[in-house]
């Protein structure tokens, strides 16, 4: 079975939405687990709209500055909404993976800094 290209785009931005909301939520309250079910269910559709609208921003700013961002090749200037998509959410899903991996380097947490 053969995912879309659209499909494969909307589950990279809910998982990426995922790792936001927990890398979030173990810097913001040191806590690896929610409180409840609808307290997870709220926190990744907030960081999941959050996704999307990161992405639409970062779009309409390469669009507007194309020359820019990508440079003075014809080829390059014809990134569409789903290369940017992608593009902007695999940024975002590895500055997350990064953010969590420096957050358990050791004394990461250590107030005696």
């Amino acid at each position: 079975m053969a995912i879309s290209g659209k499909t494969k785009v909307a589950l990279l931005a809910a998982v990426t939405a995922l790792a936001v909301s927990y890398v979030r939520q173990i810097l913001q309250y040191r806590a690896y687990s929610w409180d409840s079910f609808g307290d997870f269910a709220l926190f990744w559709f907030i960081h999941y709209i959050g996704v999307w609208l990161l992405v639409a921003i970062s779009f309409a700013f390469i669009k507007t500055w194309e020359k820019f961002f990508l440079g003075d090749t014809p080829e390059y200037h014809k990134l569409d909404v789903d290369e940017a998509m992608y593009y902007v959410t695999a940024t975002i899903l590895v500055t997350a993976v990064v953010v969590f991996l420096l957050a358990h380097w050791p004394g990461a947490f250590d107030e005696g800094y």
